[in-house]
């Protein structure tokens, strides 16, 4: 669960659907990634979020290797 900034606590509820075919897939390491939400490896995905989220579904088999680099928001000061 994550708290949305006051901001944006009073907005509509909403659901877009995004086909599968829309969401970004690449190889990394041996693994898939679907990048679900967010943004990662330099590809986007375009489901709407209201706060930064980075949503992967990864297919890594025996062996495989995947290495994040941190977000925008891990490296600047908090």
């Amino acid at each position: 669960m994550a708290a949305l900034p006051v901001e944006c606590e009073e907005v509509e509820p909403a659901f877009i659907h995004t086909p599968a075919t829309h969401l970004p897939t690449l190889e990394r390491g041996g693994a898939r990634v679907r990048v679900l939400i967010g943004e990662s490896y330099g590809v986007s995905s375009p489901v709407a979020a209201l706060v930064e989220t980075l949503y992967l579904d990864v297919d890594a088999p025996s062996g495989a290797r995947l290495e994040l680099e941190p977000s925008a928001m891990e490296t600047r000061g908090l």
